[in-house]
């Protein structure tokens, strides 16, 4: 079976299905146990769940993976609530479908454009008409202030990139999502997210810019020693310098540890501009 790439601080779409026509869910109490499951299990991984959706046979989660445990994380989870599923309706066999889909995010656009698809989901399946009427989707943590949000979830990440001020940042990513439903681009899955599901030759086959590639080679390494030595490779700095490479370079590297001086004298460049790239290019990689 071929491994899953992931690495710490990654964030994830995850997609997954009932087996068949199964249904993953059938009762309020089906749902709520799930979201328990998920409080408990986290805190075990040190996750973070920025949006998520529950729907009658399937389910959505965007999280960030810090230790690089994905497969770990959803194999408890998803056995946990297969095993509680199973006895409380007297079913035998597997819950869930084939293995979980697993989506890569890239930068902080597109992680807007997915949390809002995965909050128009309910809309898109016709089951309410409008999101706020969706009672198992994290929508309704990210309108109200007054709705205490489960610990496992984080709003603030998403609705800091509209505002500081919650309620300025709430209203904004509102109005976005209805946006969405209103010209219809909100139901359109975002074909910026690359899945990761196979080996990394899968994944550098797909159809990304030539810079991106190279530096998901070099940043996907499990060590800072090993990151270093593959930069060095790289004679010419013109091969990474457009715009988006660079913040995604430099964003790693800042994330594996490295200081702001030690990266603008790797990249021969000054201090500062690397800082101002940090600045810039908020990835939620």
């Amino acid at each position: 079976m071929k491994l899953r790439i992931t690495y710490k601080d990654a964030i994830f779409h995850i997609i997954q299905h009932a087996v068949g026509d199964e249904s993953l869910f059938i009762e309020g109490d089906d749902y709520g146990y799930f979201l328990y499951l998920l409080q408990e299990v986290y805190k075990k991984f040190n996750f973070v769940i920025y949006s998520y959706c529950l729907m009658g046979n399937h389910l959505h989660l965007l999280l960030k993976d810090r230790e690089a445990k994905l497969s770990e994380f959803l194999k408890i989870l998803f056995q946990r609530y297969a095993q509680f599923f199973n006895l409380k309706y007297k079913r035998k066999g597997h819950l869930f479908a084939r293995r979980f889909e697993a989506k890569l995010c890239l930068e902080d656009s597109y992680l807007l454009l997915l949390s809002r698809y995965i909050h128009l989901n309910p809309v898109k399946a016709k089951i309410v008409k409008e999101p706020r009427s969706y009672l198992w989707s994290s929508f309704l943590y990210y309108i109200s202030r007054g709705k205490s949000s489960p610990n496992f979830l984080d709003t603030e990440f998403i609705l800091n990139i509209f505002s500081g001020n919650f309620q300025a940042a709430s209203r904004a990513y509102e109005r976005y999502v209805y946006e969405g439903v209103q010209k219809g681009e909100g139901f359109k899955y975002p074909q910026t997210f690359y899945n990761t599901i196979g080996d990394p030759k899968r994944l550098l086959q797909l159809d990304i810019p030539e810079r991106i590639k190279k530096l998901i080679e070099i940043t996907t390494l499990s060590s800072r020693e090993e990151i270093k030595f593959e930069l060095e490779k790289i004679k010419d700095w013109e091969e990474v310098k457009a715009n988006e490479a660079r913040g995604y370079l430099v964003k790693q590297l800042y994330k594996r540890g490295l200081k702001i001086k030690e990266i603008s004298k790797m990249l021969n460049c000054h201090f500062s501009t690397v800082s101002r790239m940090l600045q810039r290019h908020g990835s939620c990689i």
